[in-house]
């Protein structure tokens, strides 16, 4: 399968290019492509193409490898997956002429002004195909377009130095070093002083944080505040407090979190000042590293933030009750960082540093004051945010149009829109919080963070501003909401909104400053023309809250209170017509110009981002959600292949393709990867596994392997071929408590585990060809059942051959298919042909026969039992039937897409709860009615192969193999 992937260019009708495709970076890099194949290109596509650079280095791989692309563009620049780019096959040509099209159309766009079509990626396959053929793919009369050197657009994150600088610098060393207005006096040298100081505070950290002391900190800096943060005490500058409100979900984060999350964030927000510093010093980015940064400063602007993010996420995968707290669900739910929750999201923290400050001053308890430092600046962070034009749109309202919008759009494709699409303004108005914007409502906010915090589900639910309408469960409507936070597309989008203000600014007033002054915003707080006022007021107000806390912990008393600190904050907008209006009023009268400008110009991004590069959501975003996923890992090697998972004593582990894999299961990163075998061109690629807690048991291609499960190296190796060379048939592996057990075209071996001696083997069949007959197991603890194609044996260890056989093609009366066999609760149970057997284990006489299926059906049926029903799965179907009464199916269900083949499923029933595997997708439904409670297609939109879904339950989590890779997912009735 190839993956590729490009990115728009600016956007359609708007006047500059949105920061979110913004600001083109290095142009150096790559080689030039070959002259035969720059002529090729060059003349199908009626195209200059000598600005266009390769990259094929470890770089651009490990870019393409976090992109899940074989290759994708940005500018005039092409990064390949490693060994993608081979144009002298002709796959290897197909993309590299697809991507050369997406160069065209970024560069034609740009020379337009308007965005690409919903259509580029056709166009671009069409190109391709084209092109192999030997044809032009561009009309004789198109005219000739020139690509430019240089990058394309990028997708911007909240800058972190910029809160950083707020919180260290003084209001006037702010405004020296921003650009200075229209016939202003030059104080450079000034300006590069200041620069200078804060270029060597920021180097301060950058071989070894963990040996900076205060006292360094004020020989660079005298003035500036330094707190020591969480158990391990890191140190941390009062403006780096300001920017950890991006990373971490709450202050009482900043005093609970270890070294080892505070540290990697704090190097980053460091990394980031220092170069972003220097290029304001010296015009470039000089991309320093620093130790123990959570992301390295890449080169290429625009997979850095996806980069980062990605890195981010992991290191913050194991916060939160349930892993909620992790970088991406903050991201999702951060509207308390956008106006009017950003207003009482500083409030409800400065009171609290306000009480801390009290109680210092009243014990002279130093700890206490450190604590009041930290909740202040913890709150300081979403005062700054309050003055950023980017974030005086309301968040929650803008992803309610999105939604509405897309609903009605042709391809867009945007995830779970079935599910999200009641996520309406009309339908919850009490999402988007207006009762905030009056400046006499005392509180409390419903922005997603605040209520998350609180400390039931139901009380997360009824602060939420939900309305649940009529008969509607109100559960059920909580968990679309929950889909609906977690949606990518609807976040992307008010991104694309706060990124446009923060890269063309506003102008504002406050009832403290009623004169209309123009702010910026993220990534333009010091480089935005005329931003001096805005710098001033910003950070006026910052210091104004700073100010009060100090002076409380002096003297106890306050001149000021929080809400003479508020009338600071901007609240009045200047419309496109020159009058100020309530920044309510001016949100709401947005809509129009959103959807016109904002949403289509978006499409043709969205569809290059969402369903090529992205996850279409952002994972687990509150405890409360039910199928979320936590992580998902591609495998190495694995090749989209099944993958089947297995849990032993909190350890996770894989097997697809041939290869083992241990994933640590909080984060899921890879731990250990084992190659196992060469599969070569013939037999079964299907690896399974089976445990005894000391050694880890696979069985592949007829070969069983034990590895030691302390680090997966190899123990011993036995294979099970018989007297055919070319069977290279599947392993069922079992082990029943004391007994390792391998079944294999038409045999069932009996191993031991230490020394890999065969301890005797049944031979219930002979097999020609290769493949064979899968034979699957099942034990009670004495007798082994095995299953081989229309039919069921029973044995024992001490028997020479099977003690009974059952011919389920003569008691079904259908061919021979595919055997499951399954043993619980004291009940033998067998499916086969589209037919549910219940088989006496001691004769092996069929006690009940059930027809679930009109036809024998194409797959095996997959089995799982409670105490008085079983659940049978087949051809994309899901059947209950209650142990007690043969007569009928009590329920089914079907699962699978009208439009596909029916598949294989897999089910898991655990007490109340009931998952399904089928197609690339996971479902929970209700094992005693058999309603779907819940959907999450884990699939990738344009993906294609077998995408047979495997399901491993564990407690409150799920983990699941599908398509070369591995998930876990949080599950919640």
């Amino acid at each position: 399968m190839r993956r590729d992937h490009s990115l728009g260019p600016s956007m359609g009708r708007l006047t500059g290019p949105l920061s979110l495709l913004g600001q083109h970076g290095d142009q150096r890099g790559g080689r030039q492509l070959p002259a035969t194949l720059l002529e090729r290109l060059g003349q199908g596509l009626r195209a200059d193409l000598s600005a266009v650079r390769i990259h094929t280095d470890t770089a651009a791989d490990r870019h393409a490898r976090v992109l899940r692309a074989d290759a994708f563009t940005c500018g005039s620049h092409v990064f390949f997956r490693s060994g993608a780019y081979r144009p002298e096959t002709t796959a290897g040509f197909r993309l590299l002429a697809h991507e050369a099209a997406h160069v065209v159309q970024q560069a034609r766009a740009a020379a337009s002004g308007v965005a690409p079509a919903a259509t580029s990626e056709q166009d671009a396959d069409r190109c391709a195909e084209l092109l192999v053929a030997g044809q032009r793919a561009a009309e004789h009369s198109a005219g000739p377009t020139v690509v430019r050197p240089g990058l394309g657009p990028v997708i911007q994150r909240h800058v972190s130095y910029e809160h950083r600088v707020l919180g260290d610098l003084a209001t006037d060393d702010l405004v020296a070093i921003s650009p200075l207005p229209a016939g202003a006096a030059v104080t450079g040298g000034r300006r590069q002083e200041i620069l200078d100081r804060q270029i060597r505070l920021c180097e301060l950290w950058r071989d070894d944080p963990t040996v900076v002391t205060e006292e360094q900190v004020r020989r660079v800096c005298p003035w500036i505040r330094t707190l020591r943060l969480g158990p391990d005490r890191v140190l941390a500058t009062y403006g780096e407090v300001n920017a950890l409100p991006d990373y971490l979900a709450n202050a009482p984060a900043l005093e609970s979190l270890d070294e080892g999350h505070l540290l990697p964030i704090l190097q980053t927000i460091r990394q980031e000042g220092y170069n972003n510093l220097s290029r304001l010093r010296g015009g470039s980015d000089p991309r320093a590293f620093f130790a123990r940064s959570a992301s390295p400063p890449y080169d290429f602007e625009m997979v850095t933030r996806l980069v980062k993010w990605d890195e981010l996420d992991e290191l913050t995968r194991d916060l939160g009750v349930l892993r909620e707290d992790h970088f991406r669900g903050l991201l999702a739910r951060n509207a308390c960082h956008f106006a009017p929750f950003s207003w009482y999201r500083w409030e409800t923290s400065h009171l609290i540093a306000r009480d801390l400050a009290k109680q210092a001053h009243a014990t002279g308890d130093a700890e206490l004051a450190r604590r009041a430092w930290t909740f202040a600046g913890y709150a300081d962070h979403f005062l700054q945010d309050s003055f950023a034009a980017g974030h005086l749109v309301n968040k929650t309202l803008i992803m309610q149009w999105f939604v509405e919008w897309a609903a009605g759009q042709d391809l867009v494709p945007v995830a779970d829109l079935d599910v999200i699409s009641a996520m309406t303004a009309d339908r919850q108005p009490g999402l988007a919080g207006f009762q905030l914007y009056d400046d006499s409502y005392t509180g409390p906010s419903n922005d997603p963070q605040t209520t998350q915090e609180l400390p039931t589900a139901e009380e997360r639910l009824r602060a939420s501003g939900l309305v649940v309408d009529g008969p509607e469960d109100p559960h059920t409507v909580y968990q679309r909401y929950l889909r609906f936070l977690a949606n990518d597309a609807a976040q992307l989008s008010c991104a694309m909104a706060h990124d446009y203000y923060n890269s063309h600014s506003l102008w504002v007033a406050s009832q403290a400053h009623p004169e209309p002054y123009e702010v910026w915003g993220d990534a333009t707080l010091l480089t935005g023309r005329d931003g001096a006022e805005g710098i001033r007021q910003t950070s006026g107000a910052a210091q104004l809250s700073q100010a009060a806390v100090e002076e409380l912990i002096r003297t106890g008393e306050m001149s000021s209170g929080a809400r003479d600190i508020r009338r600071h904050f901007p609240t009045m907008v200047r419309t496109e017509a020159g009058d100020l209006e309530p920044v309510a009023a001016w949100n709401t009268g947005r809509r129009e110009f959103f959807e016109d400008n904002i949403f289509s110009a978006f499409l043709p991004a969205l569809q290059n981002i969402v369903v090529r590069v992205f996850s279409p959501r952002l994972g687990v975003v509150s405890q409360d959600q039910d199928l979320a996923e936590v992580w998902g890992q591609e495998l190495d090697g694995a090749d989209d292949r099944p993958v089947h998972v297995v849990e032993s004593g909190g350890r996770l582990f894989a097997g697809a393709n041939g290869h083992a894999y241990e994933i640590e299961a909080t984060k899921g990163s890879v731990r250990t990867r084992r190659r196992l075998a060469d599969l070569g061109m013939l037999g079964s690629r299907d690896t399974r596994l089976a445990t005894d807690g000391t050694t880890l048991f696979v069985g592949v291609h007829g070969r069983l392997h034990g590895l030691a499960l302390s680090d997966l190296s190899p123990r011993w190796e036995l294979s099970l071929h018989g007297p055919n060379p070319l069977d290279r048939g599947p392993v069922s592996v079992l082990w029943d408590g004391h007994r390792l057990l391998a079944g294999y075209s038409g045999q069932v071996s009996e191993i031991d585990p230490t020394t890999a001696t065969l301890l005797r083997r049944h031979r219930l069949e002979h097999t020609l060809g290769f493949g064979g007959h899968e034979t699957t197991l099942a034990g009670d603890g004495a007798m082994v059942f095995a299953g081989t194609p229309g039919h069921v044996y029973g044995m024992t260890s001490a028997d020479r051959k099977a003690r009974w056989r059952a011919d389920l093609t003569k008691s079904g009366r259908r061919p021979s298919r595919a055997v499951s066999v399954l043993w619980s609760g004291g009940r033998l149970l067998a499916g086969s042909a589209g037919q549910l057997y219940d088989i006496d284990p001691t004769t092996g006489a069929v006690l009940h026969r059930l027809a679930l299926t009109g036809s024998a059906g194409d797959h095996a049926m997959s089995l799982s039992a409670g105490v008085t029903e079983v659940i049978a799965a087949v051809d994309g179907r899901v059947y209950a039937v209650d142990l007690n009464d043969w007569s009928r199916v009590r329920w089914w269900v079907d699962l699978d897409d009208k439009d596909e083949e029916p598949g294989p499923v897999s089910v898991s029933l655990r007490g109340p709860r009931l998952f399904v595997g089928s197609r690339g997708h996971l479902h929970h439904l209700d094992p005693a009615t058999g309603r779907v409670r819940n959907s999450l297609p884990l699939r990738h939109p344009v993906s294609f192969g077998d995408f047979t879904t495997t399901i491993s339950a564990s407690g409150r989590f799920l983990h699941v193999g599908m398509h070369g890779h591995a998930y876990q997912v949080l599950v919640n009735d």
